[in-house]
């Protein structure tokens, strides 16, 4: 038994060792300084305003990294909105959130797909208007 116990604790060590620099790893990528938006404006005013930039610094993968950036960033304020508008009942609304959404990004199916759903949910309350 006492032989065993050397290769054990050594096990152990290393097993430990290993957690403790995954965890280090870890700890490190999620206190990246991610750029935050201090611009002001629409969404849509934010992606032309990161468009611009890139243009003026075709080479620039800070340039590059602050578009796709403002690009999800408007994508996901739009959704918000689109769905908030949707919630309340406004669904006129919603669907120009989407048509915005749909000219920043007009191969997001997803985007097409809630359209389209807040369109049957539009057909569906007028029809129950149109009957009572």
């Amino acid at each position: 038994m006492r032989f065993n116990q050397p290769p054990l604790l050594m096990f152990r060590f290393k097993s430990l060792t290993a957690c403790l620099t995954i965890m280090i790893y870890l700890s490190g990528c999620a206190t990246f300084p991610w750029p935050v938006n201090s611009q002001s404006g629409s969404p849509e005013q934010r992606v032309n305003n990161a468009k611009t930039q890139l243009n003026k610094n075709a080479n620039s993968i800070e340039y590059r990294k602050t578009l796709r950036l403002e690009k999800e960033a408007a994508t996901d304020e739009l959704l918000s909105m689109a769905e908030q508008a949707r919630l309340s009942g406004k669904l006129e609304q919603a669907l120009n959130y989407y048509d915005r959404l749909l000219v920043l990004d007009p191969a997001n199916g997803q985007v097409a797909k809630l359209k389209i759903e807040v369109m049957q949910e539009a057909d569906h309350l007028s029809k129950m208007n149109e009957a009572q």
